[in-house]
């Protein structure tokens, strides 16, 4: 009896794109589009997390309408991160620091049960969580738009 053939070589995944800048190119869009969904994500925690306890709760259209313009400032944010995502994980970062500024200057005039208290940390900090995750993308595309040149 024979032995049975030596398997094929491994394909080499440098032919699946024309040139290195392809690569580098469908690196940037996927990074991209990540960058686009992290502050997308934001925008979406910080709207259900902040205006929808003031709806269910009765509250006044002021902090409504402060929601959902914050809000969209971060999706507007992540429609500027498909073409320019660390500009757009830059300025969201800047964001996130003049609300913790805020937060903190709202939460010495507060009071109540301790998970009122609590809530505006905890979006807060998830969307620390967010923005860092958005940064990781943005720095990965970003190197990815360099070696496309």
């Amino acid at each position: 009896m024979n032995p049975p053939p030596p398997p094929p070589p491994p394909q080499n995944t440098s032919n699946l794109f024309n040139t290195d800048k392809d690569a580098q190119a469908s690196i940037f869009k996927v990074e991209a589009l990540k960058t686009r969904n992290f502050l997308f994500g934001i925008a979406v925690v910080y709207f259900i997390g902040n205006a929808l306890p003031v709806i269910i709760a009765g509250g006044s259209g002021g902090s409504i309408a402060i929601s959902l313009i914050v809000s969209i400032v971060f999706a507007g944010m992540g429609l500027l991160a498909t073409t320019q995502p660390y500009i757009a994980a830059l300025i969201s970062a800047v964001l996130l620091v003049i609300m913790l500024i805020l937060l903190a200057a709202a939460m010495t005039a507060l009071s109540g049960p301790t998970w009122v208290l609590m809530l505006p940390w905890i979006i807060f900090l998830v969307a620390v969580g967010l923005e860092i995750a958005a940064f990781k993308s943005a720095n990965k595309a970003e190197q990815a738009r360099k070696l496309m040149v």
